[in-house]
């Protein structure tokens, strides 16, 4: 068995095991760090995510109606879809794109966030780290921003590419998404000299008012 095959099998396996087990279990916490740590693994080998196949990635996820507790995997540099879509599928609020080591704390913690509101949103920004694209700070909050990558292999082929999407998928979610955003800055403030590190918080209720 070769190392990816090893790691998904664990993967698989250990998400057999989460399942059983009740969110406020003392081994939770434990055995989904774990499972993590193990995709990080996978996703190194990988070396995942091209936005040049990204377009393909975030419309068969959002399309697929009995599919939106799992994302497509970023596909791996020189691989086609054909050939990543017989990996193993990353949950939405797991970041699929932990190379992107300066931010993948935020991201984490967004996607969860997500999540507990509402896994389309969750799909849609999972599809837009996906493809590059990062948290930085604004003028108050934690902003959405793409990375540039002309050749696509790595990030967005250029600003427009990303405002084309932007404006397919998130536009109708613009309301929601600013709320967590805003909620993303309380819990986790801009702190530019500290390591941000995410903390485990209880679920809040999200509505379009928030």
């Amino acid at each position: 068995m070769d190392k990816r095959s090893d790691l998904e099998e664990r993967i698989q396996n250990g998400e057999a095991y989460l399942a059983t087990l009740q969110p406020n279990d003392s081994k939770y916490e434990p055995v989904k760090m774990r499972i993590n740590k193990l995709r990080e693994e996978l996703n190194k080998i990988s070396n995942v995510a091209t936005s040049g196949h990204f377009r393909l990635n975030l419309a068969t996820s959002l399309g697929s109606e009995g599919n939106r507790q799992t994302s497509t995997v970023c596909p791996t540099i020189g691989q086609s879809n054909a050939q990543t879509s017989a990996h193993l599928p990353l949950p939405h609020w797991i970041d699929p794109r932990p190379d992107l080591k300066e931010d993948t704390a935020l991201w984490t913690a967004l996607l969860e966030l997500a999540h507990e509101y509402d896994d389309e949103i969750c799909a849609v920004l999972n599809g837009f780290r996906c493809g590059g694209t990062r948290l930085k700070f604004g003028e108050s909050r934690w902003v959405l921003r793409p990375d540039i990558d002309p050749t696509g292999r790595i990030a967005w082929e250029s600003q427009a590419a990303y405002d084309e999407m932007k404006e397919k998928y998130l536009k109708e979610w613009f309301g929601v998404l600013g709320a967590m955003l805003d909620e993303l800055t309380k819990r986790w403030p801009y702190k530019p000299a500290e390591q941000l590190v995410v903390k485990k918080e209880q679920p809040i209720q999200m509505s379009m008012g928030f």
